[in-house]
């Protein structure tokens, strides 16, 4: 068990098939803390539990295609209750890009492995707003998320078959 008196006040729905390592990662790390801690196959059940579920200190943890289903009206449901929610992005991909991108304007903290929910969790105990803590978490991530995908000059010209109609400088 992990210093679970600063964190007992925490409610953690992680949404996601019973088979998904990721999600079983998530729910063994959130077990230790011995918070209130709720499971759902799919979005349109954690939305259930939102209804059910007072909304202060909750965080909604899934993989980014779950959370981002049905044109990102979960995570605008999301938003709108000021609930922090953490959504797993694993190789970032030129397709996820625009899912990375809409998941970041509706607030939700992207995250690259597992661990990174315990940082979220320390930094919610600690007394951090869920305004502030998304604000810090998505900061910096945009600059690395578009550095990723930045084609050089070179290499723009092997994609093209060297058809590039600019001249060299």
């Amino acid at each position: 068990m992990k210093n679970s008196s600063t964190i007992q006040r925490l409610k953690a729905i992680v949404v996601g098939k019973d088979g998904d390592e990721f999600v079983r990662q998530a729910y063994n790390l959130l077990n230790d803390y011995e918070i209130e801690l709720i499971c759902c196959n799919n979005v349109y059940t954690a939305v259930s539990q939102l209804s059910k579920k007072t909304h202060n200190n909750t965080v909604v943890i899934g993989r980014l295609e779950q959370l981002s289903r049905e044109k990102g009206r979960f995570l605008q449901k999301i938003r709108e209750k000021d609930i922090v929610c953490c959504c797993l992005v694993e190789g970032n991909s030129a397709q996820k890009q625009r899912q990375i991108s809409a998941a970041k304007q509706m607030q939700a903290i992207i995250i690259n492995e597992p661990a990174e929910i315990e940082e979220i969790m320390l930094e919610l105990s600690a007394g951090d707003s869920a305004g502030s803590l998304k604000k810090k978490a998505n900061s910096g991530s945009s600059a690395s998320v578009k550095d990723e995908f930045a084609v050089s000059k070179a290499e723009l010209e092997a994609l093209l078959g060297g058809q590039s109609s600019e001249p060299d400088l």
